[in-house]
Order: C-alpha cells, then structure tokens, then sequence
C-alpha cells in the first residue's frame, strides 16, 4: 500500500513538473531582452537593481549607500549569486543578468504552477486553472518588473505559496514562510500580516468561535517576521532596526499635494490611466467572478488591497513619488492569484457564451 501511494504521488507529480519546465522557458523567453538588449541595472529609474546585481557577483556585501530596506532583501540575488557560480562563459550575454534571469524564471514558473493547482482547487476545470496560468504570464508586471533583475518574482511567489498553505490548512507553516518571505522583500510583513489576520476574521465570523491555535500562529507569524527584519539588518550592517523604521527611512515630514484643480485633474487621470493600462482589464474580469470564491479567501485579498493601498499613499506623504502603475505594481503581487483565478473564470464563461 505505502509503494502504491509513493507511485501515484510520483505520477501526480509529473503533470506539474512538466508545466513548471513550460512556463520556465515561456519566462525565460520573455526575459530574454536582458541579456544583451539592455541592461536594466544601468537604468537610473531601477537604482536598486544595482543592489541586487552586487550580491549576485560578490554575495550578501552590498552597496553602503542604499536604503535599509533594499541591502537586507537577499533570497533572490543570494539564489541567483549561486547560479553566477556555476554558470559557464556567456559570450555577448550578461552573465549577472543571466543569473537574475535563470533564478526569476523558476519563481514565475513556480508561481504559474501554483496558480493552475490553486485555481483547479477553487473550480475543478483544467480550462480555467491553464487560462489563469496564462492570464498570470501575459500580465505587463510579469515580463517588466519579474524578469528584469529584480525581486519581485519571488516576492509574488512568497505569496502564493502563503494561499497555498492557508488552503490546505497547513499553519503551521506560517511562520517558516514569514521568515522566506521577509527575507524576499521586508514589505512582506505588513502585507502578509493584512491577509492572514483578514483571513483569520473571516473564519472566525463564519464559525462563530475563536481559532485559538490560529491566533497564536498567526501572532508567532508576524513576530518571527519581525525579528527576521531585524537579525537581516543588524547581519548587513551590525546595526539594530526595527520593522517601522524601513517606512520612515529617507522620509521628509508628510505633506499634502497642493495642485491646481486643472494640475490635480490631468494627474489623477494620468494615474488611472497608468493603473487602467497595466491592471485594469484583469481587475475588472476578476470583479465578474469574485463570488465564486470562497469568501474567506476573497477577505484575505481585501486586507492585502487594503495595506497596500496604505502603505503606497503613506510613501506619498512622505515626499515619494508614487503613479497609478506603481500601485497596480504594489498589488499585483499579492493579488496575482485572485486576479487570475476569477478573471480565468470570466474568460471561460465568455468563451462559453460564444460558443453557444
């Protein structure tokens, strides 16, 4: 019986390894620019890629003048640094991009194959969870922010492998992946947090009693993701700081915007416009389908919307300039999920209309 179950778990398996190995090339297909089109760590709008190209080349040391916050974020560049060991002569390539791009690419892939299970759990309908899949990989985000160098393949990722185990009702978890995902990028904290204890709430009003396991998980969770930032700053720099602190870094004393009515008009429409443009269409199918997920998991996305919101209009007010993409940016991530999943669902209800 226990061979019969290791074969078929093997079996399983192999579905999934064969759609992580397709969306690694699509990803390295669409990646494929960085390595000797352009390079997007010479980019002055993309300042902290140099961070993370440093570690690739010569480990966790980084540059002494950036921010906290982006020298401690080193699981992907510390992955990709391991790759730039290993990797042969590249000719005409970038050899540190090709490394980014090699250990981002197995992020995006991994997160496509989580989509597809996650949103096979929510429907049962394999055209559904492989529209998702490529509903995910066709996203602007996925080709202009995941594959150019940067972190956030495996911030997104964190966050689907957090739904993952909230699905599966695995919370124990939770902490171990607080801490990956700290370690991804310190903004993981604050919105990982808002989707957990969303989450939590929504049990709890359905159940009518309190999940004091939960509770204490969700509590070890948050402070394990504390000390994570914590340990990572004071390891970078032999300096204490506390989570708070990355928010406040670099900040002048929040201020109001003070536009002109015509100004603040032509600014907000430019910023919906960018919003609209890169993730408008997907957010606009997903609210056609949001009822057919579970509710619980629809609350923890508001939290995620929620704290992102906050926290993007809180840079704002701090002297950072933040347009309609880059709150789509700040939201996609940890939002790609339900994203996909219901607007798959919308998809495949209109082709279904078609059709008849």
């Amino acid at each position: 019986m226990e061979t019969y179950l290791r074969t078929k778990a093997i079996q399983n398996l192999g579905p999934y390894l064969g759609l992580f190995l397709i969306f690694f090339i699509i990803s390295l297909g669409l990646g494929y620019a960085v390595l000797n089109r352009y390079d997007p760590v010479a980019l002055i709008a993309l300042h902290d890629l140099s961070v993370y190209a440093e570690i690739v080349k010569h480990g966790p040391a980084t540059h002494i003048g950036e921010q906290i916050s982006v020298k401690g974020r080193l699981l992907a560049p510390g992955i990709a640094h391991l790759i730039y060991l290993i990797l042969p002569p590249m000719g005409s390539y970038n050899a540190v991009s090709a490394a980014m791009l090699i250990a981002n690419s197995a992020f995006t892939a991994l997160s496509a194959v989580l989509i597809f299970q996650l949103t096979y759990h929510f429907f049962e309908k394999s055209q559904v969870s492989l529209i998702a899949c490529f509903t995910f990989i066709s996203n602007f985000f996925v080709t202009n922010s995941y594959l150019v160098g940067g972190i956030d393949a495996a911030y997104g990722c964190m966050f689907l492998i957090l739904f993952y185990v909230i699905i599966h009702d695995r919370w124990s978890l939770l902490p171990i992946i607080m801490v990956a995902g700290c370690l991804t990028k310190e903004a993981f904290l604050p919105v990982a947090s808002a989707i957990v204890l969303f989450v939590l709430i929504s049990h709890i009003r359905s159940l009518d009693q309190l999940h004091w396991q939960k509770i204490w998980l969700f509590i070890t969770m948050m402070l394990s993701g504390a000390v994570t930032v914590s340990a990572m700053n004071f390891i970078v720099f032999g300096s204490i700081a506390v989570p708070w602190e990355m928010l406040t870094e670099g900040r002048v004393a929040p201020t109001l915007p003070s536009f002109k009515d015509s100004e603040l008009l032509v600014n907000l429409i430019s910023n919906l416009l960018r919003f609209f443009l890169t993730l408008g269409v997907i957010f606009l199918l997903a609210l056609f389908s949001l009822r057919h997920l579970p509710r619980w998991f629809v609350a923890g996305n508001l939290g995620a919307l929620l704290i992102t919101f906050l926290l993007a209009t809180y840079m704002t007010l701090g002297g950072t300039e933040i347009s309609g993409a880059d709150y789509a940016r700040f939201m996609f991530s940890p939002m790609a999920l339900i994203l996909s999943s219901a607007s798959a669902q919308t998809l495949s209800k209109l082709m279904q209309s078609i059709r008849e």
